[in-house]
């Protein structure tokens, strides 16, 4: 199962109109480009995106995180930036978006209703054991 496939099972599992922000990454496989955004609907945005550059993009990662994730990813990769929010796929890039997959695997292995967090009480305890788990993968 590829990373696409992955993404679009994940989906299945996640309300993406839940007031969640998620970060983003879409390749443009032809020229080896990526973006690293922000949406409440990551598919929606790909659909976006497609309408504009063509075909050839994939929606490589998909994982919780607002603007100032959004602005570490942006500046940790700086040295690959093109223009706007448009990256060279960096190898240093391709280990990110990796063990992103690989975080937000966990937490869906973790929290199997993710999608059905019923109180602000249930989600701040997930965004809890996001933030630890973020900071041991950090650690790894």
């Amino acid at each position: 199962m590829d990373a696409s496939e992955r993404i679009a099972g994940a989906h299945e599992h996640m309300d993406l109109a839940a007031g969640y922000r998620w970060i983003y990454a879409i390749i443009r496989d032809d020229t080896r480009e990526v973006k690293i955004g922000i949406s409440t609907d990551p598919l929606r945005r790909l659909e976006q995106i497609q309408q504009h550059h063509g075909s050839g993009l994939r929606l490589a990662l998909v994982m919780v995180g607002g603007r100032d994730e959004e602005r570490k990813a942006h500046a940790k990769f700086r040295d690959s930036h093109l223009v706007g929010e448009w990256f060279r796929l960096s190898p240093e890039i391709e280990k990110w978006i990796i063990k992103s997959q690989k975080r937000m695997r966990h937490v869906h292995e973790q929290f199997p209703d993710f999608n059905n967090i019923p109180s602000r009480q249930a989600e701040r305890r997930f965004m809890g054991y996001l933030d630890e788990i973020n900071g041991r993968m950090e650690d790894a």
